[in-house]
């Protein structure tokens, strides 16, 4: 399989927010005709990620090669800058991803798809999630999120808070036993007509879309999952968690 990428793009919007979520660097990266796309989980398993990229070319497509993400990166750094199309050639007959221009060759072994585990989530959740409930964040809000995170290093979670039609998030430990836990509770919405379901959440999720995001929407459905998607140009973030357990 030859696929024909922006290195910069591809790196930046689809790799990146594979190598956050995954720590491990193994992903398995599957070809859906024109469409590339990975399933992705935290070590925690409460956040995935279903991530798509539409290259400026696919010859002679294969369903799936499992890879090393990190080497990849590596790889794709080491491009020129003033690169702005390259192809990488995928090989599962000598079981490699390669790339060579006059200036630059590289070569990555693929991993056997046995070895790397691909998380057990219906892709059709992400396409059809239901959405009962909306949150819209502006720029503004997202400073102040990006503050109260500075604040909050403390602890893991964060709460969804409704008072009438303003949102809120809570950062701390409200079953702490302890009276010298730090909290921060700051406005991030105003004017949600639906009563928002009040839970509490992995703060990796927020972490997460704001080093793509200035602002964004958090839908939930009615059991509190959470979903927020990321749009680029080529590329399509989709994020789901669930609450965590009191």
């Amino acid at each position: 399989m030859i696929i024909q990428i922006n290195p910069k793009e591809f790196l930046n919007d689809f790799i990146n927010p594979i190598n956050d979520l995954n720590r491990e660097g193994k992903i398995a990266l599957f070809c859906d005709g024109t469409e590339l796309y990975s399933i992705s989980t935290t070590k925690s398993k409460t956040i995935n990620l279903y991530n798509t990229y539409s290259p400026l070319n696919v010859e002679d497509s294969i369903q799936r090669c499992s890879l090393n993400i990190q080497k990849l990166t590596k790889g794709l750094s080491c491009i020129m800058k003033d690169e702005m199309f390259v192809s990488l050639d995928i090989s599962l007959e000598t079981n490699t991803l390669n790339f060579s221009t006059k200036e630059i060759r590289f070569n990555i072994r693929l991993l056997e798809d046995a070895l790397v585990e691909v998380p057990k989530f219906n892709i059709e959740v992400f396409k059809q999630f239901a959405i009962h409930h909306e949150v819209n964040i502006n720029s503004d809000k997202v400073n102040n999120i990006k503050k109260a995170l500075e604040f909050s290093t403390e602890t893991s979670k964060f709460y969804i808070e409704q008072e009438d039609g303003d949102v809120y998030f809570y950062f701390g430990e409200k079953n702490s036993t302890s009276n010298h836990t730090d909290d921060i509770k700051i406005h991030v919405a105003e004017g949600v007509s639906t009563k928002v379901p009040n839970k509490i959440y992995d703060i990796d999720i927020l972490k997460l879309v704001l080093k793509f995001k200035n602002d964004f929407s958090i839908k939930l459905n009615d059991n509190g999952v959470m979903y927020i998607e990321v749009e680029n140009p080529n590329s399509n973030l989709k994020y789901i968690t669930a609450p965590l357990i009191k």
